[in-house]
């Protein structure tokens, strides 16, 4: 479950025997975190986007936590203790039944966000209205809903992980959308 690899898209879901918390680290500590789960077998979802730093001779491209300070851990009684004792382990955010499943179907259109992106821009024609509730009803995003707002004359549309108080936002052919009633 973490998105190291690349090759199939992370499906987040439920499971009884464990609970997808939200762990906020220590600062840039992210990455850090997701190896100790990967070494001890713990699923966990770090969402991760491009950065490109230019330098005087060389550009440098790194990949970079999306929700700086936060990693998703799907954990049992088991995990929830080594996780705790992890020293870049600043708290854990357990959420109850109803906000797990919020917190899944935000972070399962995140992962649909960033295989879009990963795929390449998608071309936009700003017809809709800033601070509309949309659905994509087509393409590769079909099925997320999220808020339309304008930027640099494209229409983008954000999901909100509602948690942590981060969103995510793409742009989005207008083609694709329609209002949310």
């Amino acid at each position: 479950m973490n998105n190291q690899s690349k090759c199939q898209p992370v499906v987040i879901k439920n499971d009884v025997d464990r609970v997808w918390t939200v762990v906020k680290t220590k600062s840039r500590c992210e990455k850090r975190i997701s190896e100790l789960c990967n070494k001890r077998d713990i699923p966990f979802y770090l969402p991760l986007q491009r950065s490109i730093k230019h330098y005087k001779s060389k550009r440098v491209e790194f990949m970079i936590p999306v929700f700086s300070g936060y990693i998703f851990v799907h954990l049992n009684c088991d995990a929830k203790k080594i996780v705790e004792e992890f020293r870049h382990t600043a708290q854990l955010l357990t959420p109850n039944k109803a906000m797990e499943q919020q917190l899944i179907t935000e972070l399962n259109e995140i992962e649909m966000i960033a295989a879009a992106t990963a795929a390449g821009e998608l071309i936009v024609r700003p017809e809709i209205v800033p601070g509309y509730s949309v659905l994509i009803k087509s393409g590769t995003l079909a099925g997320l809903s999220g808020i339309v707002s304008r930027r640099n004359n494209k229409t983008r549309v954000s999901v909100n992980v509602e948690m942590i108080g981060f969103s995510v936002s793409i742009d989005v052919d207008v083609r694709e959308l329609e209002i949310d009633y």
